[in-house]
């Protein structure tokens, strides 16, 4: 089973995007976010995803949203406790 989290692992301290991350994981997880190649990225780059990175962000939430519902859900809690976001 794949975990949203999975990516994260690699990371020390808190990202300063980490409220956008989280952000998406709820979304997605509620089954009310699409991003598109056009939107604005996650990172906080002001840039679109088609642009940002060459792409690979955008790259990166295609695969994301292979991730089951309920694994997100579960995913959110660990993220939000670890992180203190609510």
């Amino acid at each position: 089973m794949l975990s949203s989290l999975e990516n994260l692992k690699h990371l020390r301290g808190k990202p300063k995007n980490y409220k956008n991350i989280a952000q998406i994981i709820l979304y997605h997880a509620r089954g009310n976010m699409k991003l598109r190649l056009h939107d604005t990225c996650y990172c906080g780059s002001g840039q679109s995803y088609k642009r940002c990175h060459n792409g690979k962000h955008f790259e990166c939430y295609k695969d994301f949203r292979k991730v089951e519902i309920e694994t997100l859900q579960n995913d959110y809690v660990v993220f939000a406790n670890y992180w203190n976001i609510n």
